[in-house]
């Protein structure tokens, strides 16, 4: 599919996700207040988070010279931002937008794209709703995930991240008979995403500014 991009996890948890990325887990930031919800959907969203394969290697982005120049680069400007937190977000953040994508969640895509990119998924899911297609995927495991380069504009930062995952993608006709994929096999795919920040904002969210594979 062409660079089409969480099982649907709630917006809250979304906004925490991204709240997060890249911040020093000894940042003073408080925590947004916890929730009370029932056993049920405390299972639901734990069932939905995707485990890091033991193969990914979050130190291999610091090893690189020019990487670790930028980094630094990043930190004059945004002292609390940290590569090994950002890239365990994004393993989670990678899981949260496939499904959303998947089950055509809006709300939680709009949160979490920029207008451009949430437009053309939009536009990808108007589309198979028209054939009246459903979609399903399930994120098996990210086996690598590496930040590739590091871009500071002016007061935007921008870190591109490739995903080498596994995952069940399933396309169901109207009759939910299953017309791509298979069930039990996963398909190995790389990814590359493009996330971006102010990184002198208040807003301490990353949106996903665009995709490939």
């Amino acid at each position: 599919m062409e660079t089409l991009i969480f099982a649907a996890i709630a917006v809250f948890f979304a906004i925490r996700l991204f709240a997060a990325l890249g911040k020093d887990e000894h940042s003073h930031h408080e925590d947004l207040p916890a929730k009370t919800t029932p056993d049920s959907e405390t299972k639901d969203v734990k069932d939905n988070v995707v485990p890091l394969s033991k193969k990914i290697d979050l130190k291999k982005a610091s090893k690189n010279k020019n990487l670790k120049e930028k980094i630094r680069e990043l930190q004059d400007r945004d002292p609390e931002f940290n590569d090994q937190q950002f890239l365990a977000g994004a393993a989670k953040a990678f899981e949260a937008v496939q499904v959303a994508f998947a089950e055509a969640d809006f709300k939680t895509l709009q949160n979490l794209l920029d207008d451009a990119v949430f437009k053309a998924f939009k536009r990808e899911i108007e589309k198979r709703e028209a054939r009246q297609e459903s979609h399903s995927n399930r994120v098996v495991a990210i086996n690598n995930i590496e930040i590739k380069n590091i871009e500071l504009n002016k007061d935007t930062a921008l870190i591109t991240v490739e995903f080498e995952s596994e995952q069940i993608m399933l396309v169901k006709d109207k009759e939910n008979r299953i017309i791509e994929g298979d069930p039990q096999i996963p398909e190995k795919l790389n990814d590359v995403w493009t996330f971006a920040r102010e990184v002198q904002s208040y807003d301490p969210n990353w949106k996903l500014v665009s995709t490939s594979d």
